[in-house]
């Protein structure tokens, strides 16, 4: 089985796709924010804890941070139209506060449900909203303000699907599972990718998590699918491949930035995983 990859979700990202052939995932991920995913036509599998559920036309999956899961084609059918949406939850605490967002997030579980017709539409002329103030926020004169109007209609579209989530028999819960050790770790996971920027170490996780250190990396290994070590630079690596995108940063400042001791470190670790160095990634954009 391949190793789960890790997404950074810093930002609100809006994403719709029309009658496309999307490819199955070759691996689950998982991220540190939200993800809202909405079928619109055709058909698409999604995988969850070894359980499949195969989505139709409004079906809509909802997705905590630090959840493995990964969507596949499904067979006989080519393309598909869909919506994503991801969000961190410090957007959330930017438009309503820490301690309402935090309420508020609370009554959002990872789950499955099927909307009726009209429910889509209300949710996909939400969604187009939603979109034009991001685009606002990207393009216009009052950027903070289109971006915070689009984060309040995120938050209006999630109560929307808190309420279906609530009323419609056939929604599955998929927060049932992750009980005791499962959710020391997913603490532990929270931590490492608030702090991955410093010196962490495994000890100081392993003493909150109250486990002993050889049932912590058993039971990390498990969640993750890698190393404690291997885990922290995937999100540095992470981390560093957004920076090398988006920012002239020199190497050596990147890598000080999300956490290497050094430059030659950072290399050496990003060779090991993609086969190149930071150099040649870059040069070849």
């Amino acid at each position: 089985m391949k190793e789960p990859s890790f997404t950074a979700v810093d930002r609100l990202y809006l994403e719709r796709r029309e009658r496309e052939d999307i490819q199955s995932m070759g691996r689950a991920h998982y991220h540190d924010g939200y993800e809202i995913y909405i079928q619109l036509e055709g058909r698409r599998r999604l995988v969850f804890d070894d359980v499949k559920f195969t989505l139709r036309p409004g079906a809509v999956f909802i997705m905590k941070p630090f959840v493995l899961h990964r969507t596949m084609k499904e067979e006989g059918f080519d393309s598909c139209s869909r919506i994503l949406i991801s969000f961190p939850t410090k957007g959330i605490e930017d438009v309503l506060g820490k301690h309402v967002a935090d309420e508020f997030l609370a009554r959002l579980d990872s789950c499955v449900m099927q909307l009726g017709q009209e429910q889509l539409y209300e949710l996909c002329h939400d969604f187009s909203i939603m979109e034009d103030y991001k685009e606002r926020s990207r393009t216009g004169t009052s950027k903070s303000l289109d971006m915070k109007l689009a984060y309040m209609k995120l938050c209006l579209i999630l109560d929307k699907l808190s309420t279906y989530r609530r009323s419609l028999p056939d929604t599955v819960s998929l927060d049932g599972r992750p009980k005791g050790a499962e959710v020391s770790i997913a603490r532990a996971l929270a931590y490492i990718n608030e702090h991955y920027r410093e010196d962490i170490s495994p000890e100081e996780v392993i003493k909150a998590s109250n486990f002993s250190r050889a049932h912590f990396y058993r039971l990390f290994k498990g969640a993750t699918g890698s190393s404690f070590a291997a885990y922290v630079n995937r999100i540095r690596l992470s981390q560093a491949h957004k920076l090398m995108e988006e920012t002239s940063l020199s190497l050596s400042e990147i890598a000080r930035t999300v956490g290497f001791s050094s430059a030659s470190q950072f290399s050496r670790v990003f060779r090991q995983v993609h086969g190149m160095s930071p150099a040649e990634f870059r040069r070849g954009r």
